[in-house]
């Protein structure tokens, strides 16, 4: 039986927690901090380790060895006995920090969890960085300077202006080695219409995809979690957009994606490509006010409406 292959692109993420048990043993017993740990739900020889410590990985101890072996392989090992309520705390703050990323996040058993990242500003680019191939990446919109004490600050970086990003502290770093495309068919942009606001969509007229040129950046917080972020980069805009807003995104020409990428381009010459792009090339309408909701994601947010 053949059956059909889905080729759309993943946007459904499948997470596993129970790695996190033994980690969160740790985080409340401070004894416990730098030794192997093993969760098991019996302790006696028999049982069976259900989630083993990062120390007790780098002994050799994976998930399902049974009590036995793993004080063979790690005599000084810790076997302890599971803490549902402490377990179920942990799953809650990390369904917390998914909705970070996504609203769309739904608790599974008390280790598992699926998030949805449809319709989410967490979107797929292609990164440049010194010596290494290009690729794609899932990252946070809202850029993260490497010397930022939080991450909160993100939530102030979604954009930064083509006329000052080679020279400001929080972009500058960024413009020279940590540049990237974030592929889009289209953007919207708000108008201000008496006391409310109109939303338009913008789109190019020949190109179904077009890129942004946008920069990267990668933070860690004091526990050493790990984020990767990016902004996008805005200029003054062409008559098309200033009949809706003040600025917009910058939009690359196919032909200088790869210029973008170039780790030799001369910064001067990258400059000089941030600038608005033709009116002519575009176009742009109203749309439903219903794209201002995050969870709503269906093909009418991109039809006109009259």
């Amino acid at each position: 039986m053949d059956l059909p292959i889905n080729r759309n692109p993943a946007t459904i993420m499948h997470i596993d927690m129970n790695a996190s048990f033994a980690r969160a043993e740790q985080q409340a017993w401070p004894l416990l901090r730098g030794k192997p740990v093993g969760v098991a739900a019996y302790t006696g020889p028999g049982g069976c380790v259900v989630s083993p410590s990062y120390e007790a990985k780098q002994a050799g101890i994976k998930t399902a060895v049974n009590v036995r072996e793993a004080r063979m392989l790690a005599p000084d090992i810790a076997i302890i006995p599971p803490d549902p309520n402490l377990y179920r705390e942990v799953h809650k703050r990390f369904c917390r920090i998914y909705r970070d990323y996504s609203p769309d996040v739904t608790p599974k058993s008390i280790d598992e969890a699926v998030i949805d990242f449809t319709g989410t500003p967490i979107l797929k680019v292609r990164t440049m960085e010194e010596n290494s191939p290009n690729r794609l990446e899932l990252m946070k919109w809202g850029l993260v300077p490497v010397w930022a004490s939080d991450e909160k600050i993100g939530y102030k970086m979604i954009n930064a202006r083509a006329e000052t990003v080679h020279e400001k502290n929080s972009f500058k770093k960024s413009f020279e080695k940590r540049r990237c495309l974030v592929p889009i068919t289209g953007y919207y942009e708000w108008k201000k219409v008496g006391s409310g606001k109109q939303p338009y969509y913008f789109r190019l007229r020949e190109e179904e995809y077009f890129a942004l040129a946008g920069l990267t950046a990668e933070w860690h917080n004091k526990e050493g979690k790990e984020l990767q972020t990016y902004t996008i980069i805005t200029t003054a805009p062409n008559p098309l957009a200033a009949e809706v807003h003040d600025r917009m995104p910058v939009i690359l020409h196919r032909k200088d994606e790869a210029v973008w990428l170039d780790p030799e381009a001369p910064l001067a010459h990258l400059q000089s490509l941030l600038i608005p792009y033709e009116a002519k090339s575009m176009e742009s309408y109203p749309v439903s006010e219903q794209v201002g909701n995050p969870r709503n994601n269906t093909a009418a947010l991109i039809s006109p409406v009259h």
